[in-house]
């Protein structure tokens, strides 16, 4: 038995995800819905592309205005993240611009008090993935330069308190430890940032997973979208 491109595979058959009944949040985004039920709000700027997108059918098209992002409801506090976790999802940027500085992919409550969030930085001098977590900011890049138009496996994963970028199954430089349980808060937003009005994703994302208490090996580019079960 084995575990590959996040399947499991045994005699040569395709069985359900292992971990199913720990994904908090997964959209294949051919529509903007949650599998696993937390209702989406789409804030007016995010559209469905049909034409561009990596699984499925369409991707979600982040256009940048201030607008353009996802809010996820969260009644159970399914977001809070005491332990191990994992984010994947696929991502291509439309712009690595300066204007906004920070490119959000996931914000979970307010990363400056007991929250987290994930995303491409460029202030113009430098460039790097930047996580925040409980107001610490750690850097993660080299040999990671990305370009546009281009799709991409992104994931962080959270092992025993050691925290990882990797970007189509290579492991960034730029490794962390902090242990620190992530509050759900009052909002959870793909492509936005609470913090600032400015700092939007701006291009495409697919196949949108979330994994908490365990980790996953995230190694292996997916091969086909995420289990449903």
């Amino acid at each position: 038995m084995v575990i590959l491109g996040n399947l499991l595979i045994k005699g040569g058959s395709i069985r359900t995800d292992p971990y199913f009944s720990n994904v908090i949040f997964l959209s294949h985004f051919d529509t903007l819905t949650d599998i696993k039920g937390h209702a989406i709000t789409n804030n007016g700027g995010v559209s469905l592309n049909t034409s561009d997108k990596y699984f499925g059918t369409a991707s979600a098209q982040f256009s940048g205005a201030s607008n353009s992002y996802l809010s996820i409801d969260d009644p159970a506090s399914d977001f809070s993240l005491p332990d191990d976790f994992a984010i994947e999802c696929f991502i291509n940027f439309s712009s690595l611009g300066v204007t906004n500085h920070f490119h959000p992919i996931l914000e979970i409550g307010n990363p400056i008090s007991g929250g987290f969030r994930i995303g491409w930085y460029n202030d113009g001098s430098s460039s790097f993935f930047q996580t925040v977590i409980n107001n610490t900011a750690y850097n993660s890049s080299f040999p990671f330069a990305p370009t546009t138009d281009t799709w991409y496996y992104f994931a962080f994963t959270r092992s025993s308190g050691v925290n990882s970028c990797s970007i189509n199954g290579s492991e960034l430089s730029g490794s962390f430890t902090n242990g620190y349980s992530i509050s759900s808060g009052s909002s959870r937003l793909i492509g936005g940032s609470s913090l600032s009005s400015l700092q939007r994703f701006i291009g495409k994302i697919d196949e949108y997973r979330i994994t908490k208490a365990v980790t996953r090996d995230v190694s292996v580019i997916p091969a086909m979208q995420f289990p449903n079960r």
